[in-house]
């Protein structure tokens, strides 16, 4: 232990002056313009790389801070546009533990929705690009309070297969899908009680590290429905995910239990899925509403 005698009186505040000057913090603050927008309760954050930010800016970090419920704006995602390469917009996507995803369904409809409010023409947004393609958005109508969009995910299906996977001792069967990103599929009679467990257990299992996968659990209506809850990768459970949705209709289709068109019934909201086995496309239609914007002060 190391004793300190402090000196009384005027040399004692005078010493902690001194002490104080030496002592240099620097701390900058990035005012950072954004819009909440949600589709079916996925909400999201949406930036502009762009705007008066530094190009070394770790937006990782960032989407740590501003998707913060307590400390920050509150989202389940960052989305941050930027000019594209082969479309006028390029669209990232941040979770908010830091890591990358490749495409957002939901993420898509919403960008739509911020770059219409914005002022620019659908014409200009009809592509989208990401760093898994290009992807289409389409305005259905022009009504901003019950705006529809539809996204085509384009010939993102890469593989799905059946797999077995260990879960605390036990065999467990899922479907895995990636369509840019991965997903495993669990399609169930009923939902179990634990599913979030199981959720967070699949996510991290051995199988899929180091890129970890998301999890969906689907229970077939009829030939047109399935219900589905999800539980995303970096996030935990959501209300709803429009490429979630589409992972656990694509396994539902696999398996035979489901048309190539069906709604998907989530907690959030409900998202028609389409996938044309022709032309390998994927389009997921829903709504997207904005929650409000403003400006967040980034400390760093």
């Amino acid at each position: 232990m190391i004793s300190v005698k402090s000196p009384k009186g005027l040399p004692a505040l005078y010493s902690l002056y001194r002490l104080a000057s030496q002592i240099r913090i620097d701390v900058k603050t990035y005012k950072i313009s954004f819009s909440k927008i949600q589709g079916c309760g996925n909400c999201f954050v949406i930036c502009e790389k762009e705007k008066g930010l530094p190009q070394n800016l770790n937006w990782g970090k960032l989407s740590k801070a501003i998707c913060d419920f307590n400390r920050g704006i509150g989202a389940d995602t960052l989305l941050t546009i930027s000019k594209g390469r082969n479309a006028p917009f390029f669209m990232e996507v941040y979770n908010p533990d830091g890591s990358k995803a490749q495409v957002s369904g939901n993420g898509t409809r919403c960008v739509a929705r911020y770059l219409l409010e914005k002022g620019y023409s659908p014409r200009l947004f009809k592509q989208i690009e990401t760093v898994r393609g290009l992807v289409g958005a389409e305005i259905l109508n022009g009504d901003l309070q019950n705006l529809q969009v539809r996204v085509n995910l384009g010939r993102q299906v890469k593989e799905i297969k059946r797999m077995t996977i260990k879960l605390n001792g036990r065999a467990v069967k899922v479907i895995y899908v990636d369509i840019g990103n991965p997903h495993a599929v669990r399609l169930v009679n009923k939902f179990p009680a634990d599913w979030k467990r199981q959720g967070d257990l699949i996510e991290h299992h051995p199988v899929y590290q180091p890129r970890k996968v998301n999890v969906e659990f689907g229970r077939v209506v009829n030939k047109k429905e399935i219900e589905v809850k999800v539980w995303e990768r970096g996030v935990g459970a959501v209300l709803s995910s429009g490429t979630g949705a589409s992972a656990a209709v694509l396994a539902a289709i696999y398996a035979g239990k489901l048309s190539p068109k069906a709604k998907a019934i989530m907690e959030g909201g409900n998202l028609e899925i389409e996938y044309d086995s022709i032309k390998k496309n994927l389009y997921i239609t829903g709504p997207a509403q904005t929650v409000g914007s403003g400006v967040f002060f980034y400390h760093v």
